[in-house]
């Protein structure tokens, strides 16, 4: 059973309170439950649906499924590595998830996919996306 330290309840506060944010907590202090937790609350809630964790490889394919699979309260999150070469990475993305998990560099990928496979396409909504400032 997770009980958090302190330092964990605040991180888990500040995530939920502040969107798109990043933890930058040493080694070994909880970030990963302490944002696990964060976002099974947030789901209860109905505030989000999904969401995407960016991490070092060796984090985001060693310590996230772990840590999921570790925490009764984590019981029944579903979700998905985006690791590994294109087809492994497109099957992932494409794997129905509550939590995906990718690394920077995988992350640059995929962002330099899509924006070569939207240059090639005009299809309407590509079209607009080209154009917005994202």
């Amino acid at each position: 059973t997770y009980v958090p330290d302190p330092h964990q309840s605040h991180a888990t506060a500040h995530i939920q309170q502040h969107r798109g944010t990043g933890l930058f907590l040493e080694m070994g202090l909880g970030k990963t439950v302490a944002t696990l937790t964060a976002i099974i609350e947030m789901m209860k809630r109905k505030e989000i649906k999904k969401t995407i964790v960016i991490a070092p490889l060796t984090v985001a394919r060693d310590v996230w499924s772990d840590e999921i699979d570790k925490w009764e309260h984590t019981e029944g999150l579903r979700y998905s590595l985006i690791l590994g070469n294109a087809k492994e990475r497109f099957v992932a993305l494409n794997t129905e998830a509550d939590v995906y998990v990718i690394n920077w560099e995988n992350l640059a990928l995929q962002c330099c996919s899509a924006t070569v496979a939207l240059s090639n396409c005009n299809h309407p909504p590509s079209r607009f996306i080209r154009r917005s400032p994202l």
